[in-house]
């Protein structure tokens, strides 16, 4: 990471007037605090290109609670399903990213209008540094529907957010885990930015004393949170760099089939949807990881 202490303070003024512009910019002062690093180090990993994928992502109803709370609003906002119920109470659950489709007809013209809200489970053994681990890996999802977030194929409406599509008239997913699995290696890749702006001599008072409890925060360059298996697996896709570079470029963009064209032309034709369809599968049974070694054996000789 190179900057100057200038670039940084001038980077962190921005962020913080973009962040206090929004609606979310009514908690506690150090998480407040946090969200501004966070918009800085967003900004610095995506370029100024994509301000306005930040500032929605930003802007998007953002629910921090209890877990009580947070069941109580995915009750209320009838999105509250078994599973993720039983993963906040046993804590395996630390936050999620809802997308409702409306659909509008104006003038004779329809449309889907994608509105997103995010919701984090806090609690009080949780550090401010993995809290907001936890929200930007959220916001991470919302960046990266903000491009092509309605895509048209074989007939069918289909929610777009990174490399996941969620057909909006069946229960019909592709690419959940796969996407999950970059998400987190990104979102570790944004975290480490904001450690490293105590590097800097930051004019603003309460950030800088921040960036120095950071700095000593007991972080190692980890994989990210949650989604082990995957992300190990695109961790070593992540060894043939254009790979890295295309997937990322796809999941901001919306060119899903650019990055599916790459993949199959190193190895077979329907290779991604097939590894991407097997890591759907998680937990994993032997004959699912055989073929997915084999997949990533191909992926790796070419």
């Amino acid at each position: 990471m190179y900057a100057t202490d200038e670039t940084i303070n001038k980077l962190i003024e921005y962020s913080k007037k973009l962040y206090n512009s929004t609606k979310n910019n009514n908690y506690n002062p150090t998480i407040q605090n946090m969200m501004i690093l966070s918009v800085a180090a967003m900004i610095y990993y995506y370029g100024i290109d994509n301000i306005d994928a930040i500032y929605n992502a930003f802007n998007t109803r953002i629910i921090i609670g209890n877990k009580n709370d947070i069941i109580k609003e995915l009750e209320k906002n009838k999105i509250l399903k078994t599973k993720i119920k039983k993963g906040i109470k046993n804590r395996t659950c630390k936050g999620l990213c809802d997308f409702k489709c409306e659909y509008i007809n104006k003038n004779n013209f329809g449309f889907y209008k994608v509105q997103p809200s995010i919701y984090v489970v806090n609690s009080w053994n949780i550090d401010y540094f993995t809290l907001t681990e936890y929200i930007v890996h959220e916001l991470n999802h919302v960046v990266n529907t903000y491009n092509r977030n309605i895509l048209i194929k074989n007939n069918s409406y289909y929610l777009r957010s990174g490399l996941q599509l969620d057909n909006i008239n069946s229960s019909e997913i592709k690419n959940k885990n796969i996407d999950e699995g970059i998400n987190v290696l990104q979102t570790a890749e944004i975290m480490n930015i904001i450690r490293k702006f105590s590097k800097y001599k930051v004019k603003d008072k309460e950030i800088s004393e921040l960036l120095k409890r950071i700095k000593y925060f007991q972080f190692i360059k980890r994989r990210g949170i949650g989604y082990e298996y995957t992300s190990d697996i695109v961790k070593e896709l992540y060894k043939d760099g254009y790979f890295k570079l295309i997937s990322d470029e796809s999941r901001i963009k919306g060119n899903i089939e650019e990055l599916v064209d790459y993949f199959d032309n190193k190895t077979y034709n329907g290779a991604f949807n097939e590894l991407s369809k097997q890591l759907d599968y998680l937990p994993i049974i032997d004959y699912d990881l055989k073929k997915i070694k084999r997949i990533m054996k191909r992926f790796k000789e070419n």
